[in-house]
Parts: C-alpha cells; sequence; structure tokens
C-alpha cells in the first residue's frame, strides 16, 4: 500500500519543498498563479458526472450520492466494471499513478533525486515481475475478462479528464493503465500487511547486545489470556542460533522501507442470539495509515446476480471490505511471518546449493531521475527470490508476494457467497496477504477464518519456524510448490482446514492478537500487544451479560477511548510523580478514568512521558549502538520489561528513567491546552501542501485504544462498518472524503463526521444522507 510512501515523506524533500516556497493561502489562488482567469482549469468541480455510461460491454447507470459514493447498476458485469473503473480513474487518477510508480520504482521519473532510493529498492525486489505473476495466475479465468473491463475504463477516463493539479504542479503525463498495474496494488497492499524485517533486526540485535537481550525484547508472544480462540494443538519449534548475522547498516536501509509500526484493525462478530434483531451483527474498522485522499474508495455495485456495498482500494475493481444482499465481512491483519531471509556461499557469477553452483540469474534496470542523472542498477535473483548485496550485506529475500497470487478472484467470489461452503470456495484463492476473516450472513451463520497461504518451512524434512536466519547453500528452510515469479502450485503450504477458525461462533472478536495459544502450525513471529483485544473482550462480555447489543451499542464499541496500557502503568506513575513532588502530575493520572478525550489533561501527561521514555529507554541507547528507531520495541515491552533487567545496565536505571520522563512531561505539557492542543489528525497528501492536505481537528483516542489513532505516523480506522445482517441495516464511515481532486467538494467532506463518530447509512440507493450518532462522547 502507499502508506511507506506517506510514512517516510519520500516526496516532501523535493516536490513539497519545491511548491511551498509559493506560499499561497487558497487553492483558487494556486489556480491563478497557474493559470490566470482560468478557475475551471482542471475541469468539474464534483465527481464525475452521474447519468449513463454507454461502454463497449454495454450501459451502466452512475448515480452519486451526497457524500460522493457511486452507485453503479448494469445488466452485465462487464458494462458494471468498465463504469467502476471510469468514475475510479476520474475520482482517483493522479492517486492511481501514484500507487503503482512507487512500486514499479518509477517516482525518481517525476519526483527526482528524493525518491531513488526508494525506487531502488522496489526495483531490486522486482514488484513488477511479481504482478506479472499474478496476472499469469488468473489470465485463464472469468476474472480476467472482468478486470480488462475495469481498466479500459480507467483509460477512457483519464481521456476524458483533463490533467490532476498535481500532474500539473509536476508538469507530466499519466501513462495509460494496465491489468499488471492493478496487481501492483495488490502487491502493495500486500507489502504493507506482511514486508517485515523483523527476524534481520533481532539478529542485528543478537549481535549487536547479546542473544538474551534480542530474546526478551523482540519476545514470539506476549503473556496475556484473550487469545481470538481459546484452546490450539501444541507444535511449536525452536528457534535455532544463526550462523550469520546481516550488518546494521543494510538492516537499517531495508527496514526504512517496511510498512509503518501501529497498522492493525478491529473485528467482531456476534451472532443473532444476543442481538436485539435477531441476526448477527458484524464490525469492522482496519487502522492503516491515514492521508489524504483515502487509500480507501467507497462504492455500491450492482447486477441482477449480486449487489455489494463497502469499500475497496483505488485500482482494485470489486468491494474489499462491506457487504451484499446476503452476507456482510471483514478482516484484520494476520502479522503472518511470509517472508524467510537466506545467505549463500558466492563468486561473482554463482551460489552455492548443497554441492551444486547455480548462476544468478541478472539483469539491469534503469532508474530515470527528474533533473538528475539517470541511475543503473545490476539485480540478481536466486531460486529463492531477490540478492540483496548493499551496505556489506548479502541475503537473498524469498516472499510469497513474489509469486502469482489470485486473491482478486477471491474478492470477486465474495459477490456470491451465502453460506459456509460457497465462503470456503471463495476465500481458498485468498493468497496473500494472511488476514483474520470474519463473516456473516442473514441466515444466522457466522464465522471466523484465519485465510491466506502462510509457508511450512522444512529442513530435512521437518517442520522449523520462520523466524530465524536461513543457510541458503546448506539447503535449510526450503518452501515446497513455490518459486518466485511463477505462478505457485502453494502444495507446502498450510492448508485452509488446518488454519485456524470458529464456525458459528456466538462471539467473536480479533485487534490484531494472537489467535491461539498453541497452534498446530507456526505461522507468525508476533502477534499485537492485547491491550485493545483485552478491551474488546471486557466490553463484548459485560454487553452480552446485559442483553444490551444492537447496532448503536457496536458503534459506540468502536469509538471507545479507554487506553488499557495506560490503565496498567498509570499507578505506578503516579506514585513515582508523587515522590518527585510532581503534584499536578500525580493528582491528574491518580483521578484519571484512562479515557484518552481532548479536553482533559491528564492524556496529554500520559503520552508525553510514554513519548519521552520511549526515548530515553530504547531509542537513545539504540541509535548510541548504530541501530535505528525501527529496532524499538513494543509498549507492552516497555511496560513489563523488569527494572533489574540486563538491558537497563546499558539504558540506564529504569526507575530514573522513569522519572526523567514525567518531569519532562510536566514540563512540555504546561504548552499545551490539554491533550486536543497536542493530537491532532494531521491527514496530508503526499506533497505535504496546505490545500491538499487536511485540517487538522483534535483527535481523541490513542495507539492502544480502540477507537484507534497513531500520531506519527498517522494511523487510524480509515472505514469503520457496523452491519447487522437481522435488521440490515448497516452503518459506516470513510477517514476523509471520497473524491480525490481537491476542488471537489467530497475531497473531505466526511472528515468531521469521522472524528466525531457519527456514521451514515450504507444504503443501496442513493439517498439524502442521515447520520447515527453514538450513544457516548469520543472528546
Amino acid at each position: 500500500m502507499p502508506f511507506s510512501l506517506t510514512r517516510r515523506r519520500l516526496l516532501a524533500g523535493g516536490i513539497a519543498g519545491g511548491l511551498a516556497v509559493l506560499a499561497v493561502p487558497s487553492v483558487r489562488e494556486y489556480i491563478d498563479l497557474l493559470a490566470p482567469g482560468s478557475g475551471g482549469v482542471w475541469g468539474d468541480l464534483g465527481p464525475a458526472p452521474s447519468g449513463t455510461i454507454d461502454g463497449p460491454y454495454g450501459d451502466a447507470t452512475v448515480r452519486y450520492d451526497e457524500e460522493g459514493v457511486p452507485h453503479i447498476e448494469a445488466d452485465d458485469e462487464r458494462a458494471l466494471q468498465y463504469a467502476h473503473g471510469y468514475v475510479q480513474g476520474y475520482d482517483r487518477l493522479f492517486q492511481l499513478d501514484l500507487f503503482r510508480r512507487q512500486l514499479r520504482g518509477t517516482l525518481s521519473a517525476v519526483a527526482g533525486e528524493v525518491t531513488v532510493e526508494s525506487d531502488e529498492f522496489h526495483r531490486r525486489l522486482a514488484f513488477e515481475r511479481a504482478a506479472e505473476a499474478n496476472a499469469a495466475a488468473i489470465s485463464r479465468t472469468e476474472t480476467a475478462s472482468i478486470l480488462e473491463a475495469y481498466v479500459a475504463g480507467i483509460n477512457t477516463a483519464k481521456a476524458d479528464l483533463t490533467a490532476p493539479i498535481e500532474t500539473s504542479l509536476l508538469e507530466y503525463d499519466i501513462d495509460s493503465w494496465t491489468m499488471t498495474d492493478s496487481f501492483l496494488i495488490e502487491k502493495l497492499m500486500a507489502w504493507e500487511l506482511t514486508g517485515s524485517f523483523r527476524t534481520l533486526r533481532r539478529a542485528a540485535l543478537a549481535e549487536t547486545f547479546s542473544p538474551s537481550i534480542a530474546d526478551d525484547l523482540y519476545p514470539s508472544r506476549y503473556d496475556h489470556d484473550v487469545p481470538v480462540l481459546p484452546g490450539g494443538r501444541d507444535a511449536i519449534m525452536d528457534r535455532s542460533s544463526p550462523n550469520w548475522s546481516p550488518p546494521p547498516a543494510a538492516v537499517n536501509w531495508l527496514s526504512s522501507f517496511e510498512p509503518p509500526a501501529g497498522q492493525g484493525s478491529n473485528c467482531w462478530v456476534v451472532s443473532g442470539e444476543h442481538t436485539a434483531s435477531g441476526g448477527p451483527i458484524l464490525a469492522n474498522d482496519p487502522h492503516l495509515s491515514l492521508m489524504a485522499p483515502p487509500i480507501w474508495y467507497e462504492v455500491s455495485l450492482e447486477t441482477p446476480s449480486f449487489a455489494t456495498r463497502g469499500v475497496t482500494f483505488p485500482g482494485t475493481p470489486f468491494v474489499v471490505i462491506g457487504r451484499s444482499r446476503h452476507a456482510a465481512w471483514g478482516f484484520t491483519n494476520v502479522p503472518a511471518d511470509v517472508m524467510d531471509f537466506y545467505s549463500f556461499e558466492v563468486d561473482d557469477e554463482a551460489y552455492r546449493i548443497g554441492d551444486d553452483w547455480l548462476a544468478f540469474e541478472t539483469d539491469e534496470a534503469t532508474i530515470s531521475v527528474a533533473g538528475g542523472d539517470d541511475r543503473t542498477i545490476e539485480r540478481r535473483f536466486t531460486n529463492h527470490g531477490p540478492f540483496i548485496d548493499r551496505h556489506d550485506a548479502e541475503v537473498a529475500i524469498q516472499w510469497t508476494g513474489f509469486g502469482g497470487t489470485r486473491t482478486i478472484a477471491a474478492i470477486r467470489d465474495m459477490q456470491w457467497v451465502d453460506g459456509h461452503d460457497s465462503l470456503l470456495e471463495a476465500v481458498d484463492q485468498w493468497d496473500l496477504p494472511p488476514q483474520n476473516f470474519v463473516y456473516a450472513d442473514i441466515h444466522g451463520n457466522t464465522r471466523y477464518q484465519l485465510i491466506g497461504k502462510i509457508p511450512i518451512r522444512r529442513t530435512d524434512g521437518e517442520a522449523v519456524r520462520g523466524d530465524q536466519l536461513f543457510d541458503g547453500s546448506a539447503g535449510v528452510g526450503r518452501w515446497d510448490g513455490f518459486e518466485p515469479y511463477t505462478v505457485p502450485t502453494w502444495d507446502g503450504f498450510i492448508p485452509l482446514d488446518e488454519l485456524p477458525h470458529a464456525v458459528d461462533p456466538a462471539v467473536v472478536s480479533n485487534a490484531n492478537q494472537r489467535i491461539v495459544d498453541d497452534p498446530l502450525h507456526y505461522h507468525a513471529e508476533i502477534h499485537a500487544t492485547p491491550y485493545r483485544a483485552e478491551r474488546l473482550v471486557d466490553r463484548l462480555d459485560a454487553a452480552v451479560a446485559d442483553g444490551s447489543i444492537d447496532i448503536e451499542s457496536m458503534i459506540a464499541l468502536q469509538q471507545d477511548i479507554h487506553d488499557a496500557l495506560a490503565e496498567a502503568v498509570s499507578p505506578e506513575l503516579a506514585e513515582m510523580a508523587d515522590t518527585a513532588d510532581l503534584d499536578a502530575v500525580h493528582e491528574a493520572l491518580d483521578d484519571w478514568d484512562y479515557q484518552m478525550r481532548t479536553d482533559a489533561w491528564a492524556p496529554l501527561v500520559f503520552e508525553l512521558w510514554l513519548d519521552r521514555f520511549r526515548t530515553l529507554a530504547f531509542t537513545d541507547p539504540l541509535e548510541a549502538a548504530g541501530l535505528d528507531d525501527s529496532y524499538v520495541p513494543s509498549d507492552w515491552i516497555l511496560a513489563n520489561l523488569p527494572a533489574d533487567h540486563d538491558w537497563f545496565s546499558t539504558a540506564g536505571d529504569r526507575d530514573a528513567l522513569v522519572t526523567e520522563a514525567l518531569e519532562w512531561a510536566a514540563s512540555e505539557a504546561a504548552e499545551y491546552d490539554d491533550f486536543g492542543s497536542f493530537q491532532q489528525t494531521q491527514i496530508d497528501h503526499p506533497f505535504e501542501v496546505g490545500f491538499l492536505s487536511y485540517p487538522r481537528y483534535p483527535m481523541p483516542g490513542s495507539t492502544h485504544t480502540l477507537k484507534n489513532f497513531r500520531r506519527d505516523p498517522t494511523i487510524g480506522p480509515g472505514w469503520q462498518q457496523v452491519i447487522d445482517l437481522g435488521s440490515e441495516e448497516a452503518y459506516g464511515r470513510l477517514a476523509g472524503g471520497n473524491i480525490g481532486r481537491v476542488l471537489s467538494p467530497h475531497y473531505a467532506d466526511q472528515l468531521t463526521a469521522w472524528i466525531e463518530g457519527n456514521y451514515k447509512p450504507l444504503d443501496w440507493s442513493p439517498t439524502e444522507t442521515r447520520r447515527l450518532e453514538f450513544r457516548g462522547t469520543s472528546s
């Protein structure tokens, strides 16, 4: 996904810096500056026109509702998707181009020197070849012809549309869209949810400090009692000690292209036996990077054989999260381990596996650089994937995303799912990224299912863990049924029926925490900290006991701003503040209810303390050892690492660091009126130019609240939905606006309602917008 682009502000030094010097206060003045007297230089201010689209596959009707959401109807699915491609192209054309440029490694052709490092990374990993493998995987399926119609619609819109503001500023023309480009969007999504170099960081940490410190800062599980599913089977294997370690400089470089930390989601399903309507209720809110325009695109699609309403990614033709006439579904990310790292004995042109020497596959890639010299890099590939040789490292990277995946076919088939059997047929095609999938339908069925292809690594025929570095020359850690940049058979991967699942659960919830205590197969290095999960389980248990579950109470649950981390550590902080004579801090924390309200002072002090203590205890000593901030462990470790742990012999006395951070927080808090003056939305366009970014507003919540928000990088629930399959009511909200053209009234029109927790109905036909306010407050 484009989130790493937002995170690293790849364009900030070049494009944004160049635009900032113009210093114009408004969109209109900017237009007049570039094209005097032509306020309409970029065409119509609204979305694509409503009406009939007469395309090569037949007619489709497009009607936009009052918040810029297109409702598209057609008799033929290809006609439908041609129209869908047209409106996406019209509404999000620059964003589409930006996304594909990141994965193709062609940002520098328009952005200049500032993005050369990004382009080199993406070229070395050859994401474009992987996307071409996707095209091969679905080339003989009906989905391919549907995607072709969608691609044709985007290109028609490109021909009809005057240049987006962004391309006019950069003075370049957008190339035609291709099927491979849509698969690049899928690869981008997959990378942002599974592209982790944690294994390399842990090895470098062990080499720099000690294996025991690496084990404790990077554990394989967190000690809590709220797994998604109780029970399981004990098949956890020991992690072997690596016989090699990558140089920290190389790991730092690779880690700079990881997705931002903190991406997650909440989802839950409550069966009809516990709801007011008598039907299941499904709720989902994915927490991904927030940007202007959003990464989600809201749409309603209908033919005589199906209807879907929800959100998709620009460049993707089918509804990814949402509802049909029969069912509703949603996802949270599984931090699945689908990437491995191999060292080889090499000479200039070959690498050894066992007794054989294999020639590297080699080619050259040229990176075009606007306003600078082009760069040519030599790429080398092994049978495990691309071979990275930078900063004195030599490592091959194997990732399931380098194979041809069929996920787009699974998403399409969700349009017709109407029960467990058809559901399993659809999700068995979901190859990447692995997800916690929740489902409910009008017949009362509910389901939790881990989906996605996860490798079973084998050494001498025995299954081994994936969170270790492998000696490729010794032939260890092999994946059966997989070869990079081809269409895998997946024969050596965990079968769907052996992945954790629950059929017709009364209540099931997930906040990215551990799925089962003892899984049948190894599938993840570590899951998320349990703070959101603990709160979600407690609230759902209480609601079941009270018999108070309806669509409004579930919306209120999505808006919950109780911080369980604050609850765990604030009593100790209050005592230490008292000892340090920080009377105002002691009083605020001692009386606090742990709600992250914008109008309160205690959450401000806590967040300032947390940021400072994290820096003192981890960031500073890590950077002193040559390791960047990507090595900082989770807040669970921050809260639970004992004061007598060996780490604090390096970092300094824990209690002294806690007190120093409290003193700093007390001083810094005096600069703010309340938490809301400190924590604001800051949802930016990648250019970081004022009028292209969204306005700033106070934002409640935190990284550890159900109403989730992270300040830097900016992450939160970009889409929220609550769907009652009994009453067939559905409500949701997008973070921002659905139209990506800055002059549109729908560029940011949903932003304040999203912040306030005011939801709109997810109706099938365009109607006057209504809002449903949750019970409670998020201020």
